[in-house]
């Protein structure tokens, strides 16, 4: 078990590192989805094994420009596995990295996991490795959410790091994870805030040194429910995604 002051080090030489890691020529990438499409990212989901596609639409961001729901309904049968989505950045793989994006909204209600998805590799049903950040915001009993960091093989999870929190989702919030070599650091922010976070995680896992990053949600219902359409569905909005090899100067406000 790490101590805090191995946490709070840990956070301080990631800082440094972030800095010494930065090349001349950084890899970025980012969509504010305001052109009304997803051009240059790669879907994948349960259409691979023949079954409906999610559905993902570009609804008003409420500032004048557009997001990014990703929809996907329960599974006709079970076969597959539960509802779920990936959407991920094909050109580029991706060691060290920071990745931001803005959570618009999303179903309260449903038993999800939504988040990002990274060094992600063999992407496929029921092989993908990598990483996970999420929001669960149904984990336990009552709506009590939680916040993870997890490792990803064959597509299941083992949680390496979390941290018991729920969001409000009456608000907009802003997820942030930085890797630099195995240290890995979730972040959440109030986007009415963008100068402390509400909630900070960390991993120090080296399983994965590199891969694909992107966004995806998935329904966490037991098997029994995968195909239930009320509950075995994941309803998630994004917008202003924003991927580089090293941290920004500076992080941009939301569209006002």
């Amino acid at each position: 078990m790490k101590t805090d002051s191995f946490q709070q080090n840990a956070l301080s030489i990631l800082g440094m590192l972030s800095l010494l890691a930065l090349p001349l020529d950084l890899y970025s990438q980012s969509d504010d989805f305001n052109d009304g499409n997803d051009d240059g990212w790669t879907r994948f989901g349960l259409n691979a094994a023949g079954l409906p596609p999610a559905n993902f639409s570009f609804p008003d961001d409420g500032t004048g420009g557009k997001a990014y729901r990703i929809l996907v309904p329960a599974p006709p049968v079970p076969d597959a596995g539960p509802a779920r989505a990936f959407v991920y950045r094909k050109d580029v793989t991706y060691t060290n990295f920071y990745v931001a994006v803005d959570i618009i909204t999303w179903d309260n209600t449903l038993n999800q996991a939504f988040g990002f998805l990274i060094r992600a590799d063999d992407i496929g049903l029921g092989q993908t490795t990598g990483y996970v950040m999420n929001y669960d915001p149904n984990q336990a009993s009552g709506g009590r959410g939680q916040f993870q960091i997890n490792r990803i093989i064959s597509e299941n999870p083992t949680t390496i790091a979390g941290a018991n929190i729920s969001l409000d989702p009456n608000r907009r919030y802003r997820f942030v994870m930085t890797g630099i070599g195995s240290i890995l650091i979730g972040r959440v922010y109030d986007l009415t805030d963008l100068t402390a976070p509400v909630v900070t995680i960390m991993a120090d896992d080296g399983t994965y040194p590199s891969g694909f990053i992107g966004v995806f949600n998935f329904s966490r219902v037991n098997a029994a429910s995968y195909t239930n359409p009320t509950t075995g569905k994941a309803d998630t909005t994004f917008d202003n995604f924003v991927l580089t090899a090293g941290p920004p100067i500076s992080v941009p406000e939301p569209g006002t």
